[in-house]
């Protein structure tokens, strides 16, 4: 009975570590997605104000 306890503990502390696994490395994508979104962004801005000098491009904190 003792034995079958210690492995259902065990079963339950293997599947926390696999959660909190997979949630670092999703938060990990997340965070990278995040950055390269922004730098798609950046890059786009510099793209317009080349190639319409005239135009006025709106700062990130001017949008919010």
């Amino acid at each position: 009975d003792l034995r079958q306890k210690n492995y259902k503990a065990m079963d339950a502390l293997k599947q926390a570590e696999h959660k909190l696994v997979s949630q670092e490395k999703s938060s990990a994508s997340a965070a990278a997605a995040s950055a390269d979104s922004h730098l798609l962004v950046e890059q786009q801005k510099q793209f317009l104000a080349r190639l319409l000098p005239s135009l006025r491009v709106p700062q990130e904190s001017e949008l919010e």
